[in-house]
């Protein structure tokens, strides 16, 4: 696959088994059973460690209860417009591209660019051009965040963010497709623990024509922070782990990932919007969350709504 005659990759059978390993996990995490209110904890404190490895790859750092009192106080730091912006984006991330049924295109990258205070440092053209391609070689989802990352990081100045802006950026990919493992995933934590190694993956990458090798590392660090964060929930959901996830089809486990919003309320109607599917494959699929006790009913008549259990 080429990117005006310049990026080729190869998607290699390692990658390929660490990819099966990962749809296995994120599966297996959006079937796993927790309390509305722990989960909702659960979140805010991914979100603060995301907040602070971020800062991090950037060569800032801000304690924790500082990134508390920011998102919560809205206390001024030095660091609150920062925290700030990262929090947006990953806001944006959930409630707009993770419900998005769209295809991810140029205007979202950039909308994103804009929240970091970043849309100067990248010419539009090269977004466009960068998401032109992905968008005409289709891959699997988190090989696509791998080659925006890269080819983001290939455009940007070589400074300090260029890191926290590539890996924020390649979120784009795995939230559109429900792989944000229920906002648990750290990237930039592992890149941070392995930044040497990182740093030498981008400058092979940059310096030829190949992206295999990136691709893999970006694979593999995905599937390490996967697995911990399957573990880490399945520990917190005090062993109400279901089994139900052979009994599931993979438009059912999506529908399922949307309650995942906290208080959020689908409807029949919901589901055929969302998925585009008729009232009555709706329905079906409804019953069946609803008969393995992963959703409760509420209402009557027209005014019936599912919740998460």
């Amino acid at each position: 696959m080429i990117l005006m005659k310049t990026f080729s990759y190869l998607v290699s059978p390692t990658a390929k088994k660490e990819l099966e390993k990962v749809d296995i996990t994120r599966a297996k995490m959006l079937l796993t059973l927790i309390a509305p209110k722990k989960e909702i904890r659960i979140r805010f404190e991914s979100l603060v460690d995301v907040i602070s490895s971020s800062l991090r790859l950037s060569g800032k750092s801000a304690l924790e209860r500082e990134i508390i009192s920011v998102i919560k106080d809205k206390k001024e730091t030095n660091l609150s417009t920062l925290i700030t912006e990262i929090k947006k984006v990953h806001d944006f991330l959930r409630y707009f591209v993770y419900l998005s049924e769209e295809k991810i295109e140029s205007r979202t990258v950039i909308q994103i660019l804009d929240l970091l205070n970043a849309k100067k440092k990248i010419k539009q053209q090269k977004v466009e051009e960068i998401i032109d391609f992905l968008s005409i070689n289709p891959d699997h989802a988190i090989v696509q965040a791998a080659l925006l990352f890269i080819l983001i990081s290939r455009e940007l100045p070589q400074d300090n963010d260029n890191i926290k802006i590539s890996t924020i950026l390649s979120k784009v990919f795995l939230y559109s497709q429900a792989y944000d493992f229920r906002g648990m995933i750290n990237l930039e934590e592992f890149f941070l623990s392995d930044l040497i190694n990182l740093e030498k993956k981008l400058k092979n990458a940059g310096e030829g024509d190949n992206l295999s090798e990136f691709i893999e590392f970006y694979i593999q660090a995905l599937s390490i922070q996967a697995e911990r964060s399957l573990v880490f929930i399945q520990k917190r959901s005090n062993g109400q782990e279901t089994d139900v996830l052979t009994k599931l089809s993979e438009r059912q486990i999506k529908i399922f990932s949307l309650f995942d919003i906290p208080d959020v309320k689908i409807t029949n109607r919901i589901v055929q919007r969302e998925f585009g599917v008729s009232q009555i494959t709706a329905s079906r699929d409804l019953a069946k969350l609803f008969t393995l006790g992963l959703i409760y009913q509420k209402g009557r008549g027209r005014s019936v709504y599912y919740v998460k259990t």
